[in-house]
């Protein structure tokens, strides 16, 4: 298995470590079966799916 090595300034880290928390808080904060939780569904996917695109190609 072949493994990718990456290199990241300490702002970058810093930046990661950020949108993680927000992203983490945002979910937490949803109730399940909440309208706005089922609302928000695809769009917290879509947010999940573009950071771990921007962390793949960073």
């Amino acid at each position: 298995m072949k493994t990718k090595t990456y290199t990241f300034t300490e702002e970058e880290i810093l930046t990661l470590r950020n949108a993680v928390i927000e992203y983490y808080q945002m979910i937490k904060s949803l109730k399940p079966n909440s309208p706005i939780a089922i609302r928000n569904q695809a769009n917290a996917k879509a947010l999940k799916d573009q950071f771990i695109q921007d962390a793949t190609t960073i």
